[in-house]
């Protein structure tokens, strides 16, 4: 079915069809208006990302919800957006969100916007279409789910040519499954197909796609088991070239326990094949590999964790050679170590990753060495970290070393009982060498600020940063920020709201050719109905 035909039937479903079937139920409007005026000036203003001088933003969001019969529910939602300003859409107009729900105890419809999640190997991600779940059991048993429709991310791609969009992608799934408390079962398979004759394919290689799979979770003597099976047979199109055909297998394994309430152990396994693809879930193809986690909480004070991961890749000796990495990490959390403050916490963690390839061509080491410290002292917080990474090459020339730190401090006040205060004040250093090129980096950075409540009406703030990049060899660069707002909401207006922005960046470079300054103004009004 073409794409302009959905668009017709789900624009007659919901807006001729459906209302006879709707009884008086609630019904809520959100509007957002918003106004910008942007000043942009300096020998560089090019490289700003915002657009100069005034735009507009107007958002309408309808919801409504009742029932449709004595056995159905329903609610429905819609986003729509007229805008100017290509840095928000690239459309003047847009539909933004759209969904409707029909559901009784044991079946649940979808028209619209629609998240199909059957497993990570076959679907987890948005449609726009049509989803169906129906359950033969309130308390559990077998359990029914089903989906259709287009891999588009905004819906004006569905009902007419927009500049930039994507090659069309569409596809379905159907999962059969049985779940009772925490045992789970499930059958699941999913068919994408991208249209390899569409006119916005460019050079793009298209797909036609079958995903099968079981995925499962069971409690077992104590034990948490999930796993999943998968299987893909994948049709690849190329623009210039032979067509190919992609068939692969992937398997993972995931185990928890938690032997009492002080040590608790995880385990995962996983392997996928070169070959295996998933247009729709996730994956990491050509991989190996094993992960184990324990948490040891020694007291109320100690805590202790230790992780341990391996992988490699070239599974099927098609490389010529395999890569093999090993990640370790052992930390610990301890409550009131200095001076046996209650409220305090320290954490240290030591980390060393190495990868090695089994022909010596690549072999390198990673060590990561972290502290930090929180403590409060009255309605004052601070939170302090520091970080050293070093990189040993032993065949290359990407020596390097990096020390990184941050402190922060915040409280909040209350004056009287009208004026709440929120003073913050932030600092970040980070000193990075890299060996190849001799190259030295300083990143500073400075932000302080305060935000206040003053009753139910009033609240705002006022924020600064200031930031500084220091290179060898390369372009230094300054920065500041200055941010202001204020929100009011007028006690007389139900659900109603005014807010002003005003933000003021500086940015200066060692090249003047690329200095600029932003002046950005913006007033919004947000109204419910």
């Amino acid at each position: 079915m073409e794409k302009s035909r959905i668009m017709k039937f789900i624009s007659i479903f919901l807006f001729f069809f459906l209302p006879y079937y709707l009884q008086a139920g609630e019904v809520r409007v959100n509007l957002l208006t918003e106004f910008y005026y942007n000043e942009i000036k300096g020998p560089g203003k090019e490289n700003s990302i915002y657009e100069k001088y005034s735009h507009y933003l107007q958002e309408v969001e309808i919801f409504s919800q009742g029932k449709m019969s004595s056995a159905w529910d329903y609610n429905f939602n819609t986003l729509l957006r007229w805008t100017d300003s290509r840095n928000i859409d690239r459309e003047k107009s847009s539909v933004e969100s759209l969904k409707f729900i029909a559901k009784s105890k044991l079946d649940e419809i979808t028209v619209g916007d629609y998240f199909a999640n059957f497993s990570q190997y076959t679907i987890n991600r948005a449609v726009k279409g049509l989803g169906y779940s129906h359950k033969w059991d309130e308390e559990g048993g077998f359990f029914l789910e089903t989906f259709a429709g287009y891999f588009a991310p905004q819906w004006e791609y569905l009902y007419k040519e927009v500049e930039g969009e994507p090659m069309e992608r569409k596809g379905g799934g159907l999962r059969l499954g049985w779940k009772r408390e925490s045992n789970e079962v499930g059958l699941n398979f999913v068919e994408i197909v991208d249209d390899k004759d569409d006119d916005n394919r460019g050079t793009e290689d298209a797909y036609k796609q079958n995903v099968v799979s079981l995925n499962w979770k069971w409690l077992l003597g104590g034990f948490d088991l999930e796993g999943e099976h998968a299987s893909s047979y994948t049709r690849k199109f190329v623009l210039d070239g032979d067509d190919d055909t992609l068939k692969g297998l992937s398997n993972k394994l995931r185990v928890y326990k938690r032997f009492n309430r002080n040590l608790s152990w995880r385990f995962q396994f996983e392997k996928t094949d070169p070959e295996f693809m998933t247009l729709g879930g996730a994956y990491t193809p050509d991989r190996e590999r094993f992960k184990n986690k324990f948490d040891w909480r020694v007291s109320r004070k100690w805590k202790f964790y230790m992780n341990y991961e391996w992988y490699r890749d070239n599974l099927d000796n098609q490389k010529t050679t395999t890569t093999v990495t090993q990640v370790g990490e052992v930390g610990t959390r301890v409550k009131g170590l200095f001076f046996q403050r209650k409220r305090q916490s320290t954490t240290i963690a030591y980390r060393l990753r190495e990868v090695k390839a089994r022909d010596e061509s690549v072999k390198w080491y990673t060590e990561r060495i972290k502290l930090g410290l929180s403590d409060r002292f009255g309605k004052v917080n601070f939170r302090g970290k520091v970080e050293w990474l070093f990189k040993n090459d032993r065949v290359g020339e990407s020596d390097s070393d990096k020390v990184f730190y941050s402190f922060m401090v915040n409280t909040r006040r209350r004056i009287k009982e009208e004026l709440t205060l929120k003073p913050y004040f932030e600092v970040s250093y980070d000193d990075a060498h890299y060996e190849k090129g001799d190259v030295d980096t300083l990143t500073q950075s400075y932000r302080t600020g305060l935000n206040f409540r003053y009753g139910k009406c009033w609240m705002g703030g006022l924020n600064l940063e200031l930031g500084e990049v220091d290179t060898t060899g390369g372009i230094d660069s300054d920065r500041k920020r200055v941010h202001t707002y204020v929100v009011y909401v007028p006690p007389r207006i139900k659900d109603f709201q005014i807010k002003f922005d005003y933000s003021h960046n500086d940015y200066h470079f060692s090249e003047s050719s690329s200095d600029y300054i932003e002046n950005l103004f913006k007033i919004s009004f947000k109204k419910s109905f």
